[in-house]
């Protein structure tokens, strides 16, 4: 009886402790909204965004995206370059005013002014998509723009206009340097690369780093780069003929999908004793570096 009043007595404590902590949180909130509102009211451009970006999530007010937008103005107005590319976006969506391409421009490019990447990627986007003329260099100048910013989308996009040869010149090797430098920031925005197309049009490249993507999809993009790594050593494409990389390479393929096993035993008829020996020895280097790539 006993343990269970001293329960009962522990459960009423951690109820309170909870309730106790949950008003004094909200009170908190309050006292920090009512702050920032204090600032915002004094004309603090950055309270002001912060305040824009509460009422549109509703983070401890009402959510209210009227407001928002006021805030948001108030913002852009005094040129916070973040206010001017969410106000830009409102305006591009119709969100909360009267939808109007040619006003979201002019925000978006006052945000462009102070370097603000999102901006700078929704500027090519009008120039990709066709929303805004049909300038294909343009699109480049502003994927490029925020691609040197480390935007993952704009490297991608800006990877497609040099693969296409849309609006720059054609290139594989710049189109692979873009694609995986955006892998490099977020991965799934550059998945296509892992597949090495890119790689298979004569890029050169370093193995073991294009193989590091590919291990990310498990065992059927690993041999497809493993096998594609290969058939640019047997053929020389964007590498010197390297017969004993390329069965190395083959070999590595086949662990993972028998369906490579024909063009490593092929290529194994044309090499001699001493090759096959080094081949062995490169498989076991290559194959310690592709484990250590997946930890």
């Amino acid at each position: 009886m006993k343990i269970i009043k001293h329960n009962l007595f522990v459960i009423c404590c951690a109820t309170l402790v909870g309730f106790i902590f949950i008003s004094e949180k909200c009170e908190a909130d309050t006292n920090s909204i009512s702050e920032l509102k204090v600032k915002a009211e004094r004309g603090d451009a950055n309270a002001q965004y912060s305040l824009a970006l509460k009422f549109e999530l509703g983070d401890g007010v009402e959510r209210d995206d009227s407001q928002a937008l006021s805030w948001f103005r108030k913002a852009a107005e005094q040129t916070n370059a973040a206010a001017e590319y969410q106000l830009g976006r409102r305006y591009e969506t119709g969100q909360g005013v009267k939808e109007d391409r040619e006003e979201a421009v002019i925000w978006y490019r006052k945000a462009t002014e102070q370097n603000f990447s999102d901006a700078e990627f929704e500027l090519g986007n009008f120039y990709y998509e066709k929303r805004y003329g049909t300038n294909d260099e343009e699109a480049v100048k502003w994927y490029g723009k925020a691609a040197q910013q480390t935007n993952a989308a704009a490297q991608k996009l800006l990877a497609s206009m040099y693969y296409d040869g849309r609006g720059v010149q054609q290139s594989y090797v710049e189109a692979a340097k873009w694609y995986f430098k955006a892998a490099e920031v977020d991965y799934a925005m550059a998945k296509a690369a892992t597949k090495m197309k890119y790689y298979v049009q004569g890029v050169q490249y370093d193995s073991s780093e294009a193989v590091k993507w590919c291990l990310k999809d498990g065992d059927e993009t690993y041999s497809l780069a493993a096998f594609c790594l290969g058939q640019k050593y047997r053929y020389g494409q964007g590498v010197a003929t390297n017969n004993v990389e390329a069965y190395s390479y083959f070999s590595l393929a086949a662990k993972k999908l028998e369906q490579y096993a024909k063009d490593r035993d092929a290529l194994k008829n044309a090499l001699s004793p001493e090759q096959i020996d080094a081949a062995t020895k490169r498989i076991g280097e290559l194959q310690a570096l592709m484990d250590e790539k997946k930890k």
